[in-house]
C-alpha cells in the first residue's frame, strides 16, 4: 500500500493511475468533483482540484483515463472531454 487517506463523505466513481512510466499520480473522479493525487509529492500537498478555464460549462464528471504522456482526460456529463495537463 503506497498510501491510505479518506476521502470524505463524496462517492468515488472513478480512479484511475497514470499510465506514464514511473508516475504515482491518479485522478478520483467524485460525486462533486475531479481530483488529482500525487503521493510522491515533496511538498506533502498530496491533491488538488481541477481547475477550469474561463470557457468551461459547469458539469459533473463520470469518468477519467491518464494517456502514456500522463495527461488525463475527463468525461463530463454534458457530453464534453476534458483535457487536464
Amino acid at each position: 500500500m503506497l498510501l491510505s487517506l479518506s476521502a470524505g463523505s463524496d462517492s468515488i466513481y472513478n480512479i484511475q493511475w497514470s499510465k506514464k512510466p514511473n508516475d504515482l499520480k491518479f485522478v478520483a473522479v467524485t460525486s462533486r468533483s475531479i481530483q488529482f493525487w500525487n503521493p510522491a509529492d515533496a511538498s506533502k500537498k498530496l491533491f488538488k482540484n481541477g481547475t477550469f478555464g474561463s470557457k468551461f460549462t459547469q458539469t459533473k464528471f463520470n469518468c477519467a483515463a491518464f494517456d502514456e504522456d500522463g495527461v488525463c482526460y475527463g468525461g463530463g456529463a454534458n457530453g464534453g472531454v476534458h483535457v487536464f495537463d
